[in-house]
């Protein structure tokens, strides 16, 4: 197609790969957190608190 679409493309597979191993890599410890601890984050279960506060902004959790 041409130079500019191919470092386009380029630039976003980079990006992307580092999104997707980010993503996987938080809901795994999420998903090992709550397994160990329980799933409510309002138990003060400090595990869960951290990786939510990593994987979500402060303004999408209402109830801290």
């Amino acid at each position: 197609m041409g130079r500019a679409y191919e470092y386009r493309k380029a630039r976003k597979m980079k990006r992307w790969s580092n999104m997707a191993r980010v993503f996987t890599r938080l809901a795994k410890d999420i998903e090992i957190a709550v397994k160990s601890g329980g799933g409510d984050p309002n138990m003060m279960q400090p595990t869960i608190r951290k990786w939510y506060m990593k994987a979500m902004p402060p303004m999408a959790l209402p109830w801290w």
